[in-house]
């Protein structure tokens, strides 16, 4: 920001503007977030009974993602040099768990784990 000012410090009209942008609420990343909080995941929302099914809903997620990714074919042997499907999907479980992971939100702490739960949940 200092970059933006006068050599003496003070304020140029491009420095007042992006002030005037930064204090500028909410953002576009809170509003999509509020507003994600509030649509419920298969009929769920936190605090209210029944959130055990967005839980429920992340995981038949992922495991639809996890069969969706094993393979179904293989390679004609006269082909056979090429690299079979399995190589391409060996790290895929590990994916699928770091989605596991984001959705459940577990690198957000406990107070807040609801609430980016219901956020980050497909719909």
């Amino acid at each position: 920001m200092a970059m933006l000012k006068n050599p003496d410090g003070s304020a140029t009209s491009a420095s007042r503007r992006v002030e005037a942008a930064l204090a500028d609420t909410p953002t576009l990343v809170d509003a999509i977030s509020d507003w994600l909080y509030r649509t419920p995941i298969q009929g769920s929302m936190p605090g209210r009974p029944g959130t055990t099914r967005g839980r429920a809903f992340i995981d038949s997620y992922c495991a639809a993602h996890a069969g969706s990714r094993a393979p179904r074919w293989r390679w004609p042997e006269a082909t056979a040099t090429w690299p079979t499907p399995t190589a391409s999907t060996s790290g895929s479980s590990a994916r699928i768990d770091g989605a596991r992971d984001f959705l459940l939100a577990t690198d957000v702490a406990e107070p807040d784990r609801a609430r980016a739960l219901a956020v980050r949940a497909p719909r």
